[in-house]
Parts: structure tokens; sequence; C-alpha cells
């Protein structure tokens, strides 16, 4: 039987389960959605404060952090909670339970961890809100810089990513747009095996972008950090990317408003994980 309790406590939220919450529950595990959802709302922050999500976890099987922590709870109740920056981490278990722990932390704390950048971006990008694509961040990432340090990675390594919007907007919903700006992050560090044509012909006609560009960037072996994998594929009536987001046990995203700024730019830290990397 799915049994959970729910803890709220000096502005934390912390949930437990003996199963891992899935996108679309039922019965029991709906309701522990709904009361998650519930207390999320109530956190309270301040300037200096982002919130900080822990997920710990015996579940082996294949997940991603960011969908079990936010997108099978939906991003609406996050939207106060969230407009300072994100801080996300992972952790395993063995003792058949899972944890759901929602905080308010104080954002120097989280910046001062140390990290071991092995990769960085920087790039420019038109526009970024609920309808961004993860090609968006893709390809604009291939029109900016790339710096990296292959000879320190080792292939199917965990990691972390420290992700900067520096803009002239006062606020985002940032568990809003992590997911296809992880996508498409995370999607420039590998090169595509596949190069399926229809999936290619589809982003050229509803990107407006050259065949030719595209193709290049996704054969790109110089910045696969990440190694080769079917990275892109059509799915219904357009495409699905398949970048190795499985990996990324680690994610901290701040905005930072520049009111001199026109264009909204992102800077990337891709890290490696140590055993003293989470605050």
């Amino acid at each position: 039987m799915e049994t959970f309790k729910i803890l709220s406590i000096n502005n934390a939220v912390i949930g437990e389960a003996n199963f891992r919450l899935p996108f679309e529950p039922k019965l029991h595990a709906k309701e522990y959605r709904d009361r998650l959802r519930d207390e999320i709302r109530k956190l309270d922050i301040s300037n200096d404060t982002l919130l900080k999500a822990t997920l710990k976890t015996s579940n082996k099987q294949f997940f991603d952090v960011e969908n079990v922590l936010f997108y099978n709870l939906g991003t609406s109740c996050f939207k106060k909670c969230s407009v300072n920056g994100v801080f996300m981490e992972y952790e395993e278990l063995d003792n058949g339970l899972t944890y759901h722990k929602y905080s308010i932390s104080n954002i120097n704390d989280i910046l001062d961890c140390k990290r071991d950048a092995i990769a960085q971006l920087e790039f420019n990008i038109d526009k970024m809100n609920t309808s961004s694509k993860p090609f968006e961040y893709w390809f604009a990432s291939h029109n900016g810089s790339c710096r990296m340090a292959k000879d320190k990675w080792r292939k199917n390594e965990e990691f972390g990513l420290f992700i900067k919007i520096i803009s002239n907007r006062e606020k985002y919903n940032i568990v809003n747009l992590i997911k296809p700006m992880v996508d498409g992050v995370i999607a420039r560090f590998h090169s595509d095996i596949n190069l399926e044509a229809n999936a290619i012909q589809y982003l050229c006609d509803t990107n407006k972008c050259e065949k030719m560009k595209l193709t290049e960037f996704l054969m790109n072996k110089n910045s696969n950090l990440l190694g080769e994998r079917n990275l892109l594929k059509t799915y219904r009536s357009g495409v699905m990317w398949n970048p190795e987001d499985e990996l990324c046990k680690e994610l901290l995203i701040i905005p930072i408003k520049d009111q001199s700024s026109g264009k909204i730019k992102i800077e990337v830290e891709l890290y490696k994980l140590s055993k003293d990397s989470n605050v």
C-alpha cells in the first residue's frame, strides 16, 4: 500500500513516501502530490534567499531528478518561491523510501560551495518563456562560446550545472524554465550519431534555419563532452530531444538583473560532483 507523511517546519516542507511520485498520480499518490503543493505555496522567501529542492530516494529506476522534484508536482506551486533562483540536489538511499524536501536557503551559502568546472558556455538567446523549446537553447549555445577540459572528464560520470540568467527582467518562475533549458544545454555537450532526416527537416522548417548549419551543429565532436548518442528523433507531430540529463544530479539556476542588458545572456558551468559538493 502507498503511504506517505508530510512535515512543514522552519520554512521547509518534507515529504516521506514508500513510492516515487509519478507524473500523473492516482489515489494516495495524488493526495500526496496535492498536499505537497499546498505546503510549498506557503514557503516564504526574501531577497537573499532561494528555493532549495532535495530528492532522496531508494528507487534506482531510470528518472530525471528535475521531473520528480518539480514537473511531477506541476510548476505553478513554485511560482512565488523560485523567483530568486533554484538549487536542486539528489542523494541515493537504501531504506526503501523517497523524500522530497523544499526549503528556503541563503543564496550566498549555495554560491560559496566549491565547484570543479569542466565546461563553460556563454550565449545570448532572443526570448525565454514557458513556450521556449530545447532547440532554442541548444542552437543559441552553438552561436556562443564554449570552453572545456575534456581530459578531466570520464564518460557516464554524474555532473551538476550552474546556470546564470542575465537580463533586464524583474522576475521569472525559474521552475517553469528548467526542463527545456536543461535539455537544450545538456544536448549542447553531445553529438548526434543518427542524424534523422525528418527530425532535421522539421527543425529547419519550424525555426527557419539552414539545414547545413543545423547538421554541422549536430555532428560537432569538438565539444561533445558527454559523448555521442541518438540525440534527436521525430515524435508525434514534432521532435524529441534525448540528452543524458539523467546524469545531472545537481542544478543551480540564478537570475541576475542587469538594466543595461537588452538581450538575455546565459552563462553555464558544467561541473564534477564530489562528496562535499552538496550544501
